[in-house]
């Protein structure tokens, strides 16, 4: 399940990278909005390597994506997992808590339901 786990991340992670270069999409580490738009171009300030730029455009894209939160005191390891962490188990855990009901805990819930039920 990993290796096609792995397999799907991959095609789809090449198809969107594909799909950037196609359209000129440029991707950056960081980025900023500056203000509202003006005569509908918005400026975004961007960071790539510690270099900043400044864009114009009309259409933007913001993925902000998403990172687990711990508990104050707490690290992930063998018995506190992040999604990452559920996502990359080579077996099933008997029995799992999940804490959060945010996007990052939702789709780990998702997940490891769905492999239990596969």
């Amino acid at each position: 399940m990993q290796d096609r786990k792995s397999k799907i991340v991959a095609k789809h992670a090449k198809g969107l990278e594909f799909l950037m270069k196609r359209i000129k999409l440029r991707r950056s580490s960081y980025g900023k909005l500056t203000g509202g738009a003006q005569n509908g171009v918005f400026t975004v300030e961007v960071v790539n390597d510690n270099n900043a730029s400044h864009l114009k455009a009309k259409n933007i894209i913001l993925a902000t994506g998403s990172e687990a939160r711990m508990i104050p005191g707490l690290e992930a390891g063998d018995r506190i997992l992040t999604n990452i962490e559920i996502l990359s188990l080579k077996d099933l855990p008997k029995s799992i808590v999940i804490v959060g009901a945010g996007a990052v805990g939702v789709e780990s819930l998702r997940s490891t339901v769905r492999s239990i039920v596969m």
